[in-house]
């Protein structure tokens, strides 16, 4: 048995296939946890700032104090594989730092927050970010995010028809296709029944997580 931390964000539509992934490998014998933000109170009142991709990028995407949050976690129970949100680049780092084996889990691969898009403000607002956080963990500049998911063993949860054009030109993006939740029938009685049944893309996408358990880590 093998241990998995998801580190993940409530960021719309990114935590449904870590959700699907985790029940598949907790089904094959393994254990997993969660790290991730905390929950907003349900008396929060709040007015959205004129922009909020900086304040996200700042908090959310390339946020140092990250690495302090993944170490705690681990010292208090360690893991063998780090399964780490696209979009969270201070836990990726973390994975660095700790040379832990690390999947990079990409719901879909933005253009707006990834990738060489030099037109688009938020793009080069991450990147410069992203570098800025590096240099204060000691780590090197990088070219574009996805350069960052490309070292980290990336399985992408979509279609290359469906994303970013230039996506499809990474060789070392894994294309699994979009993880879905098993469907539900309105009539039990007319449900096709079927010998074997599995979620769409889950069980693919455990595969690659599950043997990333048995290597080690090369930084």
């Amino acid at each position: 048995m093998s241990k998995f931390l998801f580190v993940t964000w409530d960021g719309g539509g990114n935590q449904p296939p870590a959700r699907r992934i985790a029940a598949e490998l907790e089904a094959r014998g393994h254990d997993t946890r969660w790290l991730t933000l905390p929950e907003t109170p349900l008396d929060l009142s709040a007015v959205p700032p004129p922009d909020r991709s900086p304040m996200v990028i700042a908090r959310i995407m390339a946020n140092p104090a990250h690495v302090d949050a993944v170490r705690a976690d681990l010292a208090a129970a360690p893991a063998d594989v780090l399964v780490v949100d696209c979009l969270l680049f201070g836990a990726l780092a973390a994975a660095w730092i700790l040379e832990l084996p690390a999947c990079c889990l990409v719901h879909t691969a933005p253009g707006g927050f990834g990738g060489p898009d030099p037109g688009n403000p938020n793009a080069q607002r991450l990147l410069t970010a992203i570098n800025e956080m590096h240099s204060t963990l000691g780590l090197g500049p990088v070219n574009d995010p996805w350069q960052i998911w490309a070292a980290d063993n990336p399985v992408i949860a979509s279609f290359p028809e469906l994303d970013a054009p230039p996506a499809a030109e990474v060789p070392e993006f894994d294309w699994i296709g979009p993880i879905l939740d098993d469907p539900t029938y309105r009539d039990a009685a007319a449900r096709l029944q079927a010998a074997i049944s599995a979620t769409p893309g889950a069980p693919g996408a455990a595969d690659r997580i599950e043997a990333l358990a048995q290597t080690r880590a090369h930084r």
